[in-house]
């Protein structure tokens, strides 16, 4: 967002009617907003902050507390705003609720809060109520009025704020800002992948482990019949030697196999040879 004006009027400590031109002074580059405590720098930030959000910083209500108590009652209390974002300038205008002298007769009535949100390039109305004007605002921003604080408003003493916000709050503000969205998607596909294909490999790992467990069991039963002294069949599948174990039992039993092959061949000779 680069702010382009800002105009109030009977706001903060200000009774009438001020204006800051931000592009004018934007022309020589780098500014400072500075002055003895008490000045009213710290409204113009305020200012700012409520035509965008409708809200005061520091979880401030603007309800009653945004008027000046030095202006006069004739005066209306109002904040407009001109700012340019992605190429698009918007002006959003908002008044806050507060007691203003009757139009007739005596007394005071409460002025409703307004707000107003347009495009000024064919002149578009957005929003014309006080909740639509901040979730087009947010929407438009990319911020809610929480992290426009903690960023914007860091100069005014709210880095203190970003500093100690909880690690989940700071990664959801800096993502924004700096447009990491794109990169917690990739994250959340590629973390999506990792669990199916964590999920196969269990799969296969179980079928492995099915199989090793029928060629342990099948393998006790060929050692029972041929080793010396046999081993126990009915041994719990908590017991089924690893895959190492079973490939060295194999080799035994094809050892073995082959000498009695050989032995078979033999008698087999020693047959032919007496008939």
């Amino acid at each position: 967002m680069r702010p382009l004006m800002l105009t109030f009027q009977a706001f903060g400590s200000y009774p009438g009617r001020e204006v800051v031109d931000f592009e004018a002074l934007g022309r020589r580059g780098l500014f400072v907003v500075t002055g003895p405590t008490g000045t009213g720098k710290t409204t113009v930030f305020d200012a700012m902050t409520f035509a965008l959000f409708g809200e005061l910083p520091g979880g401030r209500s603007a309800d009653g507390e945004v008027r000046s108590h030095f202006a006069s009652a004739d005066i209306d209390t109002f904040v407009k705003f001109t700012f340019q974002v992605d190429g698009e300038i918007y002006t959003i205008q908002r008044s806050p609720q507060y007691e203003r002298p009757k139009l007739k007769g005596e007394g005071t009535t409460t002025a409703a809060a307004k707000g107003t949100l347009q495009r000024d390039s064919d002149g578009k109305a957005l929003a014309t109520k006080v909740n639509e004007c901040t979730k087009e605002v947010e929407r438009l921003l990319g911020v809610t009025a929480r992290q426009f604080q903690r960023v914007v408003l860091l100069p005014q003493g709210r880095f203190t704020d970003f500093l100690i916000a909880t690690d989940n709050d700071r990664e959801a503000l800096l993502r924004q800002l700096f447009g990491g969205e794109i990169y917690q998607s990739a994250t959340s596909i590629l973390k999506d992948e990792m669990i199916s294909l964590r999920g196969k490999v269990d799969a296969v790992d179980e079928t492995v482990r099915h199989h090793l467990a029928n060629a342990d069991r099948d393998l006790r039963v060929v050692e029972s019949l041929w080793g010396d002294g046999g081993a126990d069949t009915g041994e719990d599948a908590d017991d089924i030697r690893d895959e190492d174990a079973v490939a060295a039992g194999l080799d035994t039993i094809e050892m073995r196999r082959a000498d009695r092959q050989a032995d078979i061949e033999r008698l087999n000779g020693d047959r032919d040879k007496a008939v």
